[in-house]
């Protein structure tokens, strides 16, 4: 994970993580986010809302972070996102 700049798709996500502080009290777990948005990476758009809502606290760190994202293009995002995880050398 030390190769994940914060300037690559995946660093943008990780970031975007980071901020949202979710709340499983109130939404879903992380690995209940993690295992939705890779059962349905199409749905990036959506699933970032659910993320940052998931404490019920919208913040300026939140809104940067996925404003960072440029999901504009949803396709290029998640292909490169993609793309980045299947390059990791997790050894």
């Amino acid at each position: 994970m030390m190769s994940v700049t914060p300037d690559t798709s995946l660093g943008k996500l990780l970031n975007l993580c980071l901020a949202a502080k979710a709340d499983p009290s109130i939404s879903k777990s992380a690995r209940e986010f993690a295992v939705e948005l890779f059962e349905d990476p199409s749905n990036i758009y959506s699933w970032t809302m659910d993320v940052i809502g998931s404490d019920a606290n919208y913040t300026d760190a939140e809104w940067e972070a996925l404003n960072e994202m440029k999901l504009d293009d949803t396709e290029a995002f998640v292909a490169d996102f993609q793309s980045e995880l299947e390059s990791l050398d997790l050894d």
